[in-house]
Order: C-alpha cells, then sequence, then structure tokens
C-alpha cells in the first residue's frame, strides 16, 4: 500500500467530511444531538479574527460567506490576503468554498455514507 493509498484510507466514505458514530435522535420530546467522527484532514483555522476551514490532505482550504457584514468581511479579507503573501495566493489555497459546510471536494470515498 503506497503512503497516498494509506493516507486516503483515514478519509470517511461518503459525501461529507465526516461520518455519522451515532444519528441525531428525538428522547422525551427533545432533540439529542447525533455524534459525527470528523475526517482528519479536516481543520478549523484562524487569524486574528479571520476564520476559515482546511484540508491537509489537498492542502486547500475555503472560507463562509455566512455570517459576516460587508465590513466584517473586508477586513478578515484583508488579514487572510496578507496571510497568504497576496490576494492571488489566498483566492487559491482557499478556493473550496463548499468546504465550509463539511462537503468533501477531495474524491476520497465518495461512495455510498
Amino acid at each position: 500500500m503506497s503512503n497516498k493509498e494509506y493516507l486516503a484510507d483515514l478519509i470517511p466514505e461518503g459525501p461529507y467530511c465526516y461520518k455519522w458514530i451515532t444519528l441525531p435522535a428525538i428522547e422525551g420530546g427533545k432533540l439529542k444531538a447525533g455524534k459525527i467522527d470528523l475526517c482528519p484532514y479536516f481543520k478549523y483555522k484562524q487569524v486574528k479574527t479571520a476564520k476559515y476551514v482546511w484540508c491537509d490532505y489537498l492542502n486547500k482550504g475555503g472560507t463562509s460567506f455566512e455570517h459576516e457584514s460587508d465590513e466584517e468581511w473586508e477586513k478578515n479579507d484583508k488579514i487572510l490576503i496578507d496571510f497568504f503573501g497576496g490576494e492571488d495566493k489566498m483566492r487559491e489555497s482557499l478556493e473550496l468554498f463548499v468546504l465550509f459546510d463539511h462537503c468533501k471536494c477531495c474524491g476520497v470515498n465518495e461512495g455510498e455514507e
């Protein structure tokens, strides 16, 4: 088994960067949260106030368009541009917008969940 195949074996099956350990359920009229096993390559990162998600397998990440005012977006954009060494490098590094929603971008083990 090659190193790349071994690394791919760690990625959960299905279309998301996690697998369900226990599903959410209603118990006693209340919603009980489910538990997930997050892909070991999926990381939450932050530079000052700018948050983004990162896939160590792809060495790329993404940001969210949600929950930020235009002012916050511009401020965080400047922080990330500086951090990545330029706007083009930042855009290239953070091109995986759906990764923020845990949607798998690597294409590995995308069979049935």
